[in-house]
């Protein structure tokens, strides 16, 4: 019996001469209950929400003046996930159409990295399992006017078969 083992925990008696070992028992019984993610307190957290940015990207601004300019009605920054923040760049609630514009893909932005490219696949998979269509589209494909042919044809007010292909013109 040389060394303690430091598993066994002894405890000496305090200066008044009470024993506090009772103390460490009761502190080593003690497990945090975890609270089951009720529905009112996802409520909470949903209605808590912070308000949408205040600063829209420029390529979101352009967009959405293509898409008003043909005038579509849409929602910005739709919140479509019960308990998570994330947010839709647009929305088109007839359609089920989510549209999202990824920047930052060629200045290693958060769409660009391994972490963004795996959170942006947990999103669109959500978007997915919800019955949603989603569109990603880059801040180049806006600029060109190419996102807003695709999203004509996605809502049905364009033919496909009118978008330009690559290889055909080039």
């Amino acid at each position: 019996m040389g060394q303690a083992d430091p598993t066994d925990w002894q405890c000496a008696q305090s200066a008044d001469g009470e024993d506090e070992s009772e103390e460490l028992v009761s502190w080593r019984k003690y497990v945090p209950k975890a609270a089951p993610d009720s529905r009112e307190s996802r409520a909470k957290r949903v209605t808590a929400l912070p308000e949408p940015r205040l600063r829209v990207s420029e390529p979101e601004e352009c967009l959405a003046w293509q898409l008003r300019a043909e005038g579509l009605t849409f929602d910005r920054e739709y919140r479509f996930h019960e308990s998570r923040l994330w947010r839709l760049d647009f929305w088109f609630a007839d359609a089920k159409l989510a549209v999202e514009i990824d920047g930052g893909g060629f200045v290693k932005g958060r769409h660009g990295t391994g972490v963004g490219i795996e959170k942006d696949c947990e999103k669109a998979s959500h978007i997915a399992m919800a019955g949603y269509r989603l569109m990603r589209v880059t801040p180049g494909q806006v600029k060109r006017g190419e996102a807003l042919k695709w999203i004509l044809v996605a809502l049905g007010l364009r033919k496909a078969d009118t978008l330009h292909t690559r290889g055909e013109h080039d």
